[in-house]
């Protein structure tokens, strides 16, 4: 376990013991929670092991108070923290395994969930995070104009409407289950919101260069449950890497009465595309 400093700003020399000795049980409490597996453990389960090493519910917060300000535990939001590396076996937590805690239901998607699959060769600095509308966001650290930061790592959260919240895949990561948009729900979410996945370029090159990827017929079935100009971008989109004609006639069927951007997140411009009603402002 590594080394720290107890840094103390209290006169009384009884409190000064009586800190120490909160951190130190507080410490065998830790140990405890990460020998029954856990990384990431919240109030509850502190509390229900907390007996085990003498600490009474009553000291609880005080202990976990302590904890955290000598930072072997930091929190990621009301009643939830996270195991400082110490306990963890010399195997840091990772980004996804902290998003997975901070709100329920969630997945990681956009741009994280692309750079998951595999369709760019970009790390993206910040880790997107996707939840039904109709989820209330617990307060979470400090906020920035990029997302939350937290533990000096920084979090987006993105509300999609619910009937949106879907396409999964699941893994693991360490003992933490982690949700992901799957392939096709990833492209579709940079369709539809590509200044959260790197920028329009980035998506319409992952299209590119793994079309042998894609299930065509899932990606074309996700977006008829979209909005209509995200099925026409992307028929813009699979007919740009070939995809045969035939395989995109229900994204044609869809009825549209005026022209979409190509690029939502920027401004109109650029040729018309009839076909799919699309004004390439690329």
């Amino acid at each position: 376990m590594s080394n720290k400093m107890f840094i103390v700003y209290i006169k009384s020399g009884d409190e000064i013991v009586s800190r120490q000795r909160h951190t130190r049980i507080g410490i065998d409490l830790l140990k405890l929670i990460a020998r029954h597996g856990y990384r990431i453990f919240d109030l509850n389960t502190a509390r229900g092991l907390a007996p085990q090493v003498g600490i009474q519910d009553s000291y609880l917060p005080q202990v976990l108070t302590y904890l955290k300000q000598d930072r072997w535990i930091f929190p990621l939001r009301n009643g939830v923290y996270a195991l400082d590396v110490a306990f963890l076996g010399d195997i840091p937590l990772h980004e996804h395994e902290i998003a997975m805690n901070l709100l329920t239901p969630s997945a990681i998607s956009h741009f994280s969930a692309l750079q998951y699959h595999g369709l760019t060769d970009q790390v993206p600095f910040v880790t997107y995070l996707s939840t039904p509308s109709s989820v209330k966001i617990p307060r979470l650290s400090k906020k920035t104009p990029q997302g939350c930061l937290i533990n000096g790592l920084l979090y987006k959260i993105i509300k999609v409407p619910d009937t949106s919240f879907f396409g999964f895949v699941e893994t693991w990561e360490s003992s933490s289950k982690i949700l992901y948009t799957d392939r096709e729900k990833s492209l579709l979410d940079g369709l539809t919101s590509p200044q959260y996945c790197g920028g329009l370029s980035e998506v319409l090159h992952a299209f590119e260069s793994h079309v042998g990827q894609i299930d065509i017929k899932k990606i074309i079935e996700y977006s008829l449950r979209l909005s209509i100009a995200t099925s026409k971008r992307l028929g813009w989109a699979l007919e740009e890497v070939g995809v045969p004609p035939e395989k995109l006639k229900p994204l044609l069927k869809r009825s549209i009465k005026s022209y979409t951007n190509l690029d939502s997140h920027q401004e109109s411009s650029g040729s018309y595309n009839r076909k799919w009603m699309i004004r390439e402002n690329l």
